[in-house]
């Protein structure tokens, strides 16, 4: 490869670690913020500077000057008690927060400790005292410290006890013997400190400022040392999380000329949009950590475990899916040894030697990447001249607007919302259902859009869908209701909903989700009824396995709904059917599919014999013409009646729970592939169950939307997982109480319409 190519394949890989190392760092720092592990930093500094007593250090902390600076701790449970107490042992951090009652400040502004220290130590403010420098001297006494210290902790000892001050008495009153050690030391310094500052009281106060300053760099390099084997143990877990192999990653970047021209793109705009200094920016940890969380959708191909990072020898076949995966896996590395021995060594060993190279980057941190990248950026302008004079030029006529994929969070929001709205070549429709593409051969956003709706709009009354439905163009055929066939014995079984609806190009049955109202429980009871049973209406052999209560729910309608579809076929059986539900409703659409293509099949072999027998009595003649006009129209009539049943178009679920299983997951997957599109919110609860656990597998195309409204096809497990995440326990409560708003109907018509950027 030439020297670009090299170059570019390190920006490439710079790229990825300067994002990762800002995750890294991000929930380093929300751990140590969590735990109050600065806090804990600067108070061994007080106690240095306080002659290396912890009680002196609690003393000066709790000062009305340094009172408003920390935080009474708060009640906690048990469970995050010992997450907090496993936590302090990994970053060594002592049991004097938890002894003292308080978690002590971050930060003390050097002006703020200098005041505390001196009236601590002289009993009055270096002001009041100003005018009497002999006095402010001999206060500085060894034994005029010390009476004012004991006074100090009298007082101290006083409010604690009274409730003025959070920290507890029994750690802020030293004895005697602590008080005259530390008398001692902080006399010894401070008349130093007086005399350096030629007996002027202000410049006294900026001497103890100073002094302190210097302690604070020295503390600051105690804590990154302390820091760097924690930042390296979380770089080993985000390393082997997401599968970031430096080896792998470089060998897919020497290869891939696009994806090297893409990262560039972003990487010049990383140093563009992102401040110099990184580590100030990282102050700002939400912020931070979102802004690397969706960065990374743009190295999705390089990351994630996935089938296709494994090496040939590795790769599973077909046989092997549909058995157990301990058993598959055994199988698959029998046969991976048997077809290359050196390949089966080497790859772990190269895997691990990839991922701990990554873990040893990660752990320098994202401002040394950041310079790195910054670099290898200027070199590679210097290089190819032409490129960067093209992209001052595109900047220019885009009045400075960003080009490229925009990775810093600062991006063009009007951008966001044009990607939102497809711009392919499929025609599309321009009345009625306008902007629904019947043709696409791949998922597609608006023609979910309009699925979701429908999905939504199976929850209204009858009559106020069929005025809805008119209003684009369809007519409604027929309104499906299970309780309209039961008796009142069976009516708390199932209830089940949903409509047909038609126009002259395609078919659409739509089903309506669970309904959480306490006078109709018979859909949270079919969604309790979770227990997988085999699957009756399956093709003979080995049939796969389906929740029970969505077979019941649909059950309850097949009937009628067979009925209508074979009704609508004969009116013309040239249109698609299409399916599409919400929640339970995407469930039973998937079901649903699923048995019509199987009824079809079977049906459409029956249709075939019984217009073969037909023509046989007619005496038809494949190679000859009709007799007369009444055989023609016969056999029109025969073709009409008889001809094959319409195929399944597509089907969209919005926020639908897993039906089945392997079995099931596997055959939907032959039989429907990308056909089968399922639309998720990030944090929707409800796609990810029933859990894998219990033996549930999704199957098709998966439409993702992420913490910033953006919309992914098939992301990575890793994307997913780490989409949800969050460094904030505030945020994470609001978030976990958002679950059932990301369900919801409308929240998905709102994100598939463009109109809805979520916050992070």
């Amino acid at each position: 490869m030439e020297i670009l190519g090299l170059l570019e394949s390190a920006i490439g890989l710079v790229l990825i670690y300067l994002v990762l190392s800002l995750i890294c760092s991000a929930w380093v720092e929300a751990i140590v913020n969590w735990t109050g592990l600065r806090g804990e930093n600067l108070r061994k500094l007080i106690e240095l500077q306080c002659g290396g007593d912890e009680q002196v250090a609690n003393l000066l902390l709790a000062q009305p000057q340094l009172r408003a600076l920390y935080a009474p701790t708060q009640p906690i449970s048990r469970v995050n008690h010992l997450v907090r107490r496993a936590l302090a042992l990994w970053f060594d951090r002592g049991w004097s927060q938890r002894n003292s009652g308080f978690r002590p400040p971050s930060y003390i502004p050097p002006e703020r400790f200098a005041r505390a220290l001196s009236e601590m130590a002289l009993g009055d403010s270096v002001e009041r005292l100003r005018n009497t420098p002999e006095l402010i001297e001999l206060r500085l006494a060894e034994s005029s410290v010390r009476e004012q210290l004991a006074k100090s902790r009298d007082q101290t000892r006083a409010d604690a006890e009274s409730g003025e001050i959070a920290i507890h008495a029994c750690q802020c009153i030293p004895d005697d013997t602590r008080l005259e050690k530390a008398a001692k030391h902080i006399s010894k310094v401070l008349t130093r400190l007086w005399y350096q500052a030629g007996g002027d009281a202000d410049a006294f106060l900026k001497q103890i400022e100073k002094w302190f300053d210097a302690g604070n760099d020295r503390a600051t390099g105690w804590f990154k040392r302390k820091l760097a084997p924690k930042l390296f143990a979380v770089g080993v877990v985000v390393a082997v999380a997401l599968n970031v192999d430096t080896l792998q990653i470089l060998s897919r970047l020497s290869n891939d000329a696009e994806m090297r021209k893409a990262l560039v793109e972003i990487a010049v705009d990383k140093v563009e949009n992102v401040p110099a200094d990184v580590e100030q920016s990282a102050e700002d940890l939400k912020a931070e950590f979102d802004r690397a969380k969706q960065a990374l959708l743009d190295f999705e191909p390089l990351l994630g475990w996935r089938e296709s990072s494994l090496p040939n020898a590795f790769k599973w076949s077909e046989n092997h899916r549909q058995q157990s995966l301990g058993k598959g896996l055994w199988m698959a590395v029998s046969e991976a040894w048997e077809r290359d021995k050196l390949e089966v060594l080497l790859w772990p060993f190269l895997k691990l030697i990839g991922l701990f190279v990554t873990a040893i980057a990660l752990s320098l941190g994202a401002p040394f990447w950041f310079d790195a990248l910054q670099k290898l950026v200027r070199i590679r302008a210097s290089i190819n001249p032409q490129d960067a004079e093209k992209r001052s030029r595109e900047h220019k006529d885009e009045d400075g607007a960003t080009a490229g994929a925009v990775v810093a969070g600062n991006g063009d929001t009007a951008a966001q919302s044009r990607s939102a709205i497809t711009t392919d070549e499929t025609p599309r429709l321009i009345t009625g259902m306008v902007g629904f593409a019947l043709h696409a051969q791949t998922p597609d956003r608006l023609n979910a859009r309009w699925m979701a709706n429908l999905s939504e709009l199976a929850y209204a009354e009858q009559a106020e869908a069929k005025k809805a439905l008119d209003g684009i163009g369809l007519r409604l055929d027929h309104w499906m209701d299970s309780r309209a066939d039961m008796d009142d014995a069976r009516i708390g079984d199932v209830d089940t909903q949903g409509f047909i609806a038609s126009n002259r190009d395609l078919v659409i049955a739509a089903f309506r989700g669970t309904e959480l109202e306490v006078t109709r429980p018979a859909d949270v009871l079919t969604d309790a009824k979770a227990r997988m049973v085999e699957i009756d209406w399956f093709p003979n052999g080995t049939k796969p396995r389906a929740h029970r209560g969505f077979l019941l729910a649909l059950n309850a309608v097949w009937a009628e709904l067979e009925q209508q579809l074979k009704a609508l076929v004969a009116a013309n059986p040239a249109r698609p059917i299409w399916f599409t539900g919400h929640s339970l409703g995407g469930a039973l659409a998937v079901l649903a599919a699923a048995r019509y293509s199987i009824w079809r099949e079977h049906e459409n072999l029956k249709r075939e014999q019984h217009a073969g027998e037909l023509l046989e009595q007619l005496g038809e003649n494949t190679e000859g013409a009709p007799a007369d006009e009444a055989r023609a129209a016969a056999l029109e009539r025969i073709r009409r009646e008889y001809a094959p049943l319409p195929t399944c178009g597509w089907i969209y679920t919005i926020g639908q729970p897993a039906v089945g299983d392997q079995r099931l997951a596997d055959w939907l997957e032959a039989r429907f592939g990308q056909r089968l599109a399922r639309t998720i919110n990030n944090r929707d609860i409800v796609p990810r169950l029933p859990t894998p656990m219990l033996g549930y597998v999704q199957a098709g195309a998966e439409l993702y939307f992420d913490s910033f409204g953006r919309m992914k096809i098939n992301p990575g497990a890793w994307y997913r997982g780490l989409d949800t995440l969050l460094i904030d326990p505030e945020r994470a409560r609001e978030r976990a109480l958002e679950a059932l708003g990301d369900h919801k109907a409308e929240t998905y018509i709102a994100l598939l319409s463009g109109q809805k950027t979520q916050s992070v």
